[in-house]
This record gives C-alpha cells, structure tokens and sequence, in this order.
C-alpha cells in the first residue's frame, strides 16, 4: 500500500479517471481486471490485517500474503488461537521459519497446512485443499475460507469481524498489475466475498424465508426508534444469549455496525462489475449474533471489575458460572486467584478502550488458566514448606537438602552442600525453641544467616585469611569487635577451632557462638600481648640500629617467652641474623614468629660451629703429633667429609698429603682459621685456645699456620684425583680381566660342547651329507627337475590364484608388453560396445513404436481414431526398421586378405579429419570420462532437472553413457553413481528416517530400470508371484484396516441378511465406529492376517535375496 497523493495509486473505482472519453474493448477488459484484482487486494488485506489482530504478530504486505501462506506456519498459529488444546505451538514445524528461509519450502510443511485443516473440520465452514495452498492452485478460495472462519468466530466472540476495506484501501499500479496478472494465471474463478454473511446465515436453517423475514424486520427496526426486543427474540432468528438489560446497548451497537455496512455496500456500487445482494445492506444472522455475544461480554467484564474491586466473592462466582461463556476448568476454590488476575490485568491495561477489545472469551478463559496456576502455584509452596518442617522433625541432612532445593519453595539463595550439617542442626534449634513449624520468612532468614556463617567455615579450611575476614565482616553475621590486625591469627584460632569441632561433634562447621567464642579469645590475647608488641618494636629498632647491647636486654625479657636459653658468646649472630630476617622481610617489621625461629637458628648454628670447631682441631693437632689414627677419626666425622668421598684403604695417602700441607704452613704465626657455615656465616676458629668468634679478632691476620675447612676438602679433591683414582682404577683392571677370562672360557666351552651335541644327534644325517656330495651328475638332473617344477607352479598360481606372489609375477611382466595385435583387438573391442550400446538404444525405441502401434490398433478397433493415422505410424514404423538396417555393418576384403569393418553412411560430425573435430572429440571424451569417474557432477545434476524429465534423463544420457552397465567397470561406476546420488538426496531431502519411507528415492528408481533393462525381468515375479496368486484366489481374505470402512461393510451385510434398511448410522467417524463390538472383532481379525502377510512375504524376500539383481541388494545395504 502507498500513499494517497502518490501518482501511481488508485482509490475505489480502478476507472474512475476520464471516464467521459469512449473507452476501446481492450481498455475495459485492462480495468475489468485491474477492478478484480484491486477487489481481491482489498480481501487480502482485509485477511491479513485479521490474522494480525489474532496473531499479535506483523505479516508480511498483501502481495507477499499469499507466498507465504504456503508454508502453513500462519496458518498453524491460527489454528493454536483457535484450539490451543488440540495444535500446541510446539507441535508447528519450522514455526521460526529458519528452514524455510534458507532451504525454501518443503513437504514437511503440508504438516502444518493438514493439521489447520483438521481444525477447521471442526467449524463445519469451507475447507479448501492441501495442494489449494502448497502449491497455490486455489489461493482466493484459501483467503475466502479465511473470510468465513473471520464470521464464525466473531460469532462465538473469540475474534474480531473483518472490516470492509473495499473503497478505502489504496494500492500502487505495479500491485494491482501483479495480482491481476496472478488471477489470470489462475484456472478457478474468484470467490463471491460480499455472499459469506448471507451463505452462513442461510446454512443449517430449515425455514429460509421466515429467517430472511425476520432480519430484514429486524434490519428495519434498527432504522427506527421503535424497541428492537420482539425482533431479537423472534424465534424464528434462534439467537442465543440475549439479555433483556442490554436491549438499548444491542440496538447502539448493530445500528453502528449497520451504517458502516452500509458505507461498505455503497463503496462497492461504484463499480460496474458490481452484482448487488440481499445482505449487502442488511445485517446477517451470524453478524448480529457475534455483537451481541461482544456486548454481552462487556457488560460481563465492567461486573467482573467491580467486583473484584469489591471483593464481592458471590458476585464472581455468578459471573464465571455464566452458562453461555463456556469456561473450561473453573474452580470455585481459587475466586481469590481470580480476583488477583482480574486486578493485575486491570491495573496493566488502563489505558486500552473496550471498544477495540475482540477475544473477549480468550481473556476470561486466560483469567481461569492464570488463577488456576496461581493457586498450583500456591499449594506446591505449601507443600514445599511442609517438606522442610517434616526434615527437620525425622529426616536427615540430606532430606533437608533436596526439601530446600524444591523450586516451589522460591528461594533465592543457592544451598551449598557443605553447609548441610550447620543448616539442618541450627534450623532444628530454631524450630525447638518457637515450638512451630517454620514459615516461609523465617526459612530464607534462616539460610541467609547460616549459609554466611558456613561460608566462614569453608573459608578457614581453605586457609585464605582475606576471604575469611570478608566472611567476618559480612553484614549477615554481624560480629562485634573485630580487629584488623589480629586477622591472622583469627584465621589460625578458627582453623584449630573447627578441627576441634570436626572431632568432637556431629556437625563438623562453626556456629555463631563458636565463632564469637573464638573472636573473643583472640582480642583477649592480643590484649595480653601489647607488652610484647612493644618489645617486639625494640627489637626491631634495635637490629635496625645494630645495638647488641640493647638487643641482647630485650631478646632477655620474660614476655618473649623463650623455650631456649640465649648464649653470650653468640650475641653477634644473633644481631646478624635477626638483621638478615629483617631484609628478607623487605621493609616490614620482624614478627614475633620471625624472632623465635631466627633465635632457634642461632641456636642450631652455634652447635654446628662447635663441632665443627672440635674436629678441625682434632685433626690440625693429629697431623702435628704424626698419629694416623686419630688424623682418620677426625677426617671421618661427617661435619667434614662424607663417607663417600675419602677411600678408607688410602688412609695413608690422605695422611701423607695432609702432612705436606701442615709443614708448608709450618713458617706462619696466626692461630685463628677462617671457616664459612653452610647458613652464610663467617666463624674465626682459634686451633690453639678451642674457642671461636663471630667477628674478626684483633690479632687475626690471613696466613695461618692450620688448616681450614676448605683446605681439607681440596685436599681430598687432589688426593682422590691423583693417587686414589689411579689406585682404583688399578685394582679395578685386575679383576675385570679376570672375569673376561671366565666369560670368555665358559662361551667357548658352551659352543663347543652344544656342537658336539648337534653331531651327535645327527650322525646318521652327517654320514648321508657326507655321501651326497659324490653325486653330483645326480644333482644336477634334480635341481633341473626342481626348476621345472617351480616354473609350472609360478604359472598355476599366475592363473588360479586370486593374490599371486610377487616373485611369480616378476617372471611374467615382460610378456605382459604391448603388441599391434593387442591393439587391433582393443579397437574391435570397443566397437563391438558401441554396436552394442547403439542396438540397445535402437531396440527400445523400436519396443516403444510397437507398443504405440499395439494402442493405436486397440483405439482402432474402438472407432476412437481413424484408419489413416494407424496407416502413418505403421509407414514411421517401417522407415525405421529400414534406417537400421541401412546401418549395419559391411566387411570389405582386401587384396592382403584382411577385412576392413566400415559403416556405409559417410563420417560427418566429430568423426571428420579436421583439426577441429578432432580437438572437440577429444574434449567430449575428457567430459566422458570426467562424468564416469567422479560421479559428484551427475548426482546434483539428477536433483536440477524437472521431477517430469528425470526419466528421459537417465534413459538416454546416464545409462547410455555407462553403456547400460554391461561391464564389470561400468556396472561398478554406475553402482558408485547410484550410492553418490543416494547420498545427496538424503543430505537435500531427508529430515528424519519417516522420510524416506514417506517418498520414493530416486536412486530406487534408478536401480529397478537398470535392473529390469539387464537381468533380473522376473525376479520379483519368481520370489513373490506364487504369493500374489494364492492371495487372490483367496475368497476369504479382508486386510481391510479402516474402521470406517470395517462399519460400512458390516452394515451392508446385515442389510443384505435381513433385507431391511439398518437402523445404524450411515456416517461415523473412527472413534464412534470402534465402540462396535463387531468393528473391533472384525478389525482384529484383519490385523491377525495382514500380520500373517506381510510376514509371509517378508521371509519369502529376505530368503530369496541371492536372486534380487546386484544393484538393488547394493543399494539397500
């Protein structure tokens, strides 16, 4: 539709301009046209514009209506508004359309068209046909139905009446050209439209002409101020519902409905193609029953409203029990849901008018559905509370879980499995103490609460001291006193807390008094500890400022509470390795946990010096008195070496190399060594007094007289180097040579005692070898006859073998090469195929002349057709025998006394001795071979081609160009097409296996022509045939299946026994004809034989499958 002041539109009448100038034939049939189309425009329009107010959804512009009214989806949804029971929305295929906008459409939406009809059955209204909108046969009959259904259900009050457009509607020249050129095209005429009111008012009426009497006195009234009431309750017009009160209101209303029908009317008298009826002005039965219905639901609805703003309980009982508004499920125990519903829908839609309300009884059935699942609703929550209470009287944790887990209990917190335990012993407590059961408030009050003080649980046992003083702070909880500082050691108190808990208790988590128990604990202490804060400060300074002194009086306070006592001589160490803890931490302060484990490492390095300073003076002095002994026991003690690394059978050497090392120290004075702890720290020893010191002493100088610990592992290094390895290496050789020889003896005596053994088991066969090498002429014979032998075995198993060896078929490849009279046979060969392929082709046409002949013949004798037409196809029949037989194949003998096959026609085409011939051959033999050996190009050209040419198609190009598969290879390249194109139309077609079932594949078609141009004629003639003859003379046999069918069998033979007319109804449908005993017994017995059947030809099938033709037992695997 367009715009009024566009040049290209036309209003009302198509001919409305210059019509004082004389208009030709033609130009009046081209506005004729254009008239019928701009009605037919209007109608659809009009449909749309329906199907919009009931659908609630934008359809596509009038001229795209009808295209994609074929998919059936709209038409599906109409019918879910019409009976949602009987077509749910999840039963419409395709109903977002996707599939039909990328792959177009497709037999699987005839479900949809079928299941709207099945609806419409229902109505008793015009029911058009499948094809009428699949394939667009009858589209104005589809949109006439679409009318009728409009005035139906306006009737009943669940739709709007259509709208007259006709006149006021506006259209552009290129719509108008369209859909007239559409209506052309169309073989059936357009629909009387303005009749629909008139043809269902008269419909299932016994009386017509009393019924027209009283509508058009009725009509009448409505033109006069007389009372309407005598006519409405005319009996002879049967209409329902009809209140006294509303007499006046009836009366505004139809004589509304009445002017703007008569405005329609008078639009459609502008045109010359207009035929005038009787109930163009005159309000119809069905019209006048569908407002009254409206005002009657108006009036029922301003009721409802007040009230349920009243509360008026009885008053809303009256109302939904109204016998004419037919409300399905009402249930007088939810008049409180109801009301809830009335009020919600109030409060949203004040600004809508009544007026422009239609599906008055959708909104009244939907106030049912609403509070009816309201008051479901209701009761599962009851429920769900109760099961919460009754787990906590006798259930378990795990009752509880799945009571709180219920979605009807409508909680919004997630219940975590491992707070279980707390909920299940807390919430019990809860319910002890109130001596009630829980309501709703108090149960999400309860999770919210303990889910937060579980959470604190879980965050201890995680060991995260951020989340856990998250979890503290929550809001939920509520804790008092919480001091950021002492963080760490909440998480530490928790954790032992809840280790306690899990030993001691049945529920493993932390309770609130648990909890705050443990806070409180903590802040006392840390209390307690400001004491020890404060000297932990002074520590800190104290390292920081490298005071010994006063870091030695603070390490001294009882506060700290040292397990160990502190030793004098170790004050520097303790100042350098506190300062060393102090920069590791980075500029943070040393902790109290920090000062205790540097003291304890002062501790254990300072039993480390001791020893260490023990065994070198030990050793020093064991060199210098010259005693082995003790130098080895010193050297031996693990502060010093490892047992690994000194020899203990070169105990002389390492004492040797020890003594040249002291005497070369022998010149130095200084009695203090340097030696490095394995923590970093450097200790001076003095060998002379036994004591040691942290720092340097005043009379240290670099050249000692005695050896330091470095000096005795490098000389451990140098002697293992030197002399210990060499001596190993020593002792080592010896006794590898030693065990060589043994290996060595044992191998040789094994071989020699097993070869003696061998011979002597085989003496006698040793004796005979020793003998055989005298016959030699002997030999020789044999090993001719052994090469003889395997030369006829080699060529046996060329022959009869299906995997010949290798080495046989060296022996024959050079035989194998090429010659002149292989290629002469090549080419007879293949004209020979072509011969073939040719006689074929030639034979089927000749088959499809004679039977052409057969029928002209049998209408000739029926005087159907005249005796010259059979005279000309006997005369084309003949010309063609004699064209093939002019092309039979001549043999000319040369002087050599070879022949020469020739045709006699003369070689044009591509069989000329041009260049240009020849490069077109070679390129059509190239397209050959490409289509034989990649048969993807055949299979989707099979799916492009028309469904009426396919059979053409595959006759004269696919089985021709597989020479009709009378080969090996071109039976197993046909067969590789077969499988190819049975996959594409599964990828292309198939949805679900019903559909193949559904629709004969082409490829099955495919494979039965094959089968029946080659072998296989009477396959299914020798395996079923047998089965075919007893069945039919089989006098007894009904397979019949249909219970409709069943009834009316059953009913002619009881009025073929008894003579007289049954007193059974003649139409039944499926449910009513199965209620007959006899239907039911006679449908079974059929079932029982057509089960025997089918079984029957199914073993005869499945048994004979070595005589089916290959390809069909190919495909169907």
């Amino acid at each position: 539709m367009g715009n009024d002041d566009s040049e290209e539109t036309r209003i009302g009448r198509i001919d409305d301009c210059d019509s004082d100038i004389r208009k030709t034939g033609q130009e009046m049939d081209v506005i004729r046209q254009r008239t019928i189309a701009y009605e037919y425009l209007c109608r659809l329009e009009e449909a749309k514009t329906w199907m919009e107010a009931c659908l609630k959804e934008k359809l596509p512009q009038a001229t795209e209506f009808e295209e994609n009214l074929r998919n059936g989806v709209y038409l599906a949804k109409l019918g879910n508004f019409i009976a949602p029971d009987m077509l749910p929305l999840n039963k419409i295929y395709d109903i977002d359309q996707k599939r039909y906008t990328i792959m177009g459409l497709q037999f699987k939406h005839t479900d949809n068209i079928n299941k709207f009809l099945q609806i419409l059955k229902k109505t008793e209204l015009p029911i058009p046909e499948t094809t009428d909108i699949y394939d667009k046969k009858n589209m104005p009959r589809v949109i006439y139905c679409i009318h009728a259904l409009s005035s139906h259900l306006f009737k009943l009050g669940k739709a709007p009446l259509i709208h007259d457009i006709f006149g006021k509607a506006v259209f552009t020249d290129e719509e108008l050209d369209l859909v007239s050129k559409d209506l052309q095209n169309c073989t059936h005429p357009l629909p009387m439209f303005q009749k629909i009111g008139g043809i269902l008012s008269k419909s299932n009426v016994d009386n017509g002409d009393k019924l027209h009497k009283a509508m058009v006195e009725l009509n009448k009234l409505l033109d006069t101020d007389k009372p309407i009431t005598s006519a409405l309750l005319n009996p002879q017009l049967k209409l329902k519902y009809v209140q006294n009160r509303l007499i006046v209101e009836y009366k505004k209303v139809l004589q509304s409905a009445k002017h703007e029908k008569l405005q329609a009317a008078h639009n459609h008298s502008l045109n010359d193609s207009y035929i005038p009826d009787e109930y163009d002005e005159l309000l119809t039965l069905v019209e006048i029953q569908g407002h009254i219905t409206a005002v009657n639901y108006k009036y029922l609805w301003k009721n409802l409203c007040k009230a349920t703003h009243k509360g008026d309980i009885n008053n809303l009982h009256k109302i939904f029990n109204e016998g004419w508004v037919k409300l399905k499920d009402y249930n007088s125990m939810n008049l409180d849901f109801y009301c809830d519903v009335v009020k919600e829908i109030t409060e949203c839609n004040k600004d809508i008018d009544l007026e422009t309300v239609t599906n008055w009884h959708k909104i009244f059935q939907n106030i049912i559905n609403e509070g009816n699942r309201k008051s479901h609703e209701h009761s599962d929550h009851k429920i769900a509370i109760a099961n919460v209470n009754k787990a906590l009287d006798g259930g378990s944790p795990d009752d509880l879980y799945v009571a709180l887990n219920n979605p009807h209990l409508e909680l919004n917190i997630k219940i975590e499995r491992f707070a279980l335990p707390l909920l299940y012993e807390e919430m019990k407590l809860e319910k002890c103490e109130l001596e009630k059961n829980l309501n709703e408030s108090e149960i999400a009050a309860s999770l919210s609460y303990l889910t937060a003080i579980a959470a604190i649980s879980l965050a201890v046992e995680r060991g995260d001291d951020a989340v856990v003083w998250n979890s503290l702070n929550s809001q939920q909880i509520h804790l008092e006193g919480l001091r950021p500082h002492c963080r760490r050691r909440y998480l530490s108190a928790l954790a032992t807390a809840l280790q306690v808990k899990a030993r001691q208790c049945a529920c493993p988590l932390l309770t609130f008094e648990d909890i705050r128990d443990t806070i409180d604990m903590v802040n006392v202490k840390d209390d307690d500890n400001e004491e020890l804060v404060l000297v932990i400060n002074g520590i800190n300074k104290a390292v920081s400022d490298e005071n010994v002194e006063s870091l030695m009086a603070l390490l001294k306070n009882s506060s700290l509470k040292l397990s160990t006592p502190l030793h004098k001589e170790e004050n520097h160490l303790y100042l350098r390795m506190l300062k060393k803890a102090l920069v590791q931490k980075e500029s943070q302060n040393l902790w109290y946990d920090d000062i205790i484990q540097t003291i304890g490492d002062v501790n254990e390095e300072s039993s480390k010096v001791k020893e260490l300073t023990e065994a070198i003076v030990q050793l020093n002095l064991a060199v210098m008195n010259n005693s082995t002994d003790e130098f080895w026991n010193a050297l031996s003690s693990p502060i010093l070496t490892s047992s690994d690394v000194i020899e203990s059978s070169c105990k002389d050497m390492y004492f040797q190399m020890f003594s040249k090392a002291m005497k070369k120290r022998g010149h130095h004075n200084c009695p203090w060594i340097v030696c490095h702890t394995d923590a970093g720290n450097t200790v001076y020893i003095d060998v002379e007094s036994y004591t040691y010191s942290w720092t340097t002493p005043k009379d240290f100088v670099p050249y000692a007289r005695y050896l330091t610990r470095k000096d005795i592992n490098s000389i451990i290094d140098k002697t293992n180097k030197h002399h210990v390895n060499k001596y190993k290496e020593t002792v080592l050789e010896k006794s590898i040579v030693i065990i060589q020889a043994y290996c060595r003896g044992y191998l040789l005596r094994d071989r020699l005692i097993r070869r003696l053994k061998y011979f002597k088991e085989n003496e006698e066969y040793v004796v005979k070898i020793q003998a055989w090498w005298r016959r030699e002429h002997n030999i020789i014979k044999i090993q001719a006859l052994w090469r003889g032998r395997r030369a006829r075995e080699a060529f046996t198993s060329l022959f009869h073998s299906p995997n010949p060896p290798l080495k046989v078929i060296k022996k024959f490849v050079p035989m194998l090469d090429f010659s002149t009279e292989d290629y002469d046979r090549e080419i007879e060969l293949q004209s020979l195929k072509s011969e073939v392929v040719q006689s074929i082709r030639k034979n089927q046409e000749l088959s499809k002349q004679i039977d052409d002949m057969d029928l002209k013949i049998g209408l000739l004798v029926q005087n159907r057709i005249a005796l010259q037409e059979v005279a000309a196809h006997g005369l084309k029949l003949n010309n063609l025998v004699k064209h093939n037989s002019m092309t039979k194949l001549v043999f000319q003998n040369h002087a050599d006394g070879k022949s020469l096959m020739t045709i006699t026609t003369a070689v044009k085409g591509l069989k000329s001795l041009t260049k240009e011939s020849k490069h077109l051959l070679d390129s059509y033999q190239h397209l050959f071979y490409e289509l034989q050996t990649n048969p993807t190009y055949l299979s989707k050209l099979l799916f492009c081609i028309p469904q009426n040419k396919t059979n053409f198609f595959l006759q004269n190009v696919v089985l021709s160009l597989y020479n009709f598969g009378a080969y090996a290879r071109d039976e197993y390249l046909l067969l590789k097409l077969f499988r190819f194109t049975l996959e594409e139309e599964i990828s292309c077609k198939v949805v679900k296996p019903f559909d193949i079932i559904a629709s004969t594949p082409l490829v099955l078609k495919m494979a039965v022509s094959l089968s029946r141009q080659l072998s296989g004629l009477n396959s299914l003639q020798t395996i079923i045939g047998p089965l075919v003859e007893m069945m039919l003379r089989d006098k007894d046999l009904n397979i019949e299946t249909g219970p409709v069918e069943i009834y009316k069998a059953w009913r002619n033979d009881t009025e073929m026994k008894s003579g007289q007319i049954s007193n059974l109804p003649y139409n039944v449908t499926q449910e009513e004809a199965l209620t007959y005993p006899e239907v039911k017994s006679r449908l079974e017995t059929a079932l029982t034989q057509l089960k025997s059947i089918v079984f029957m030809f199914l073993d005869k099938i499945t048994n004979a499958i070595e005589i089916l033709p290959f390809c069909i037992t190919y495909m169907a695997r």
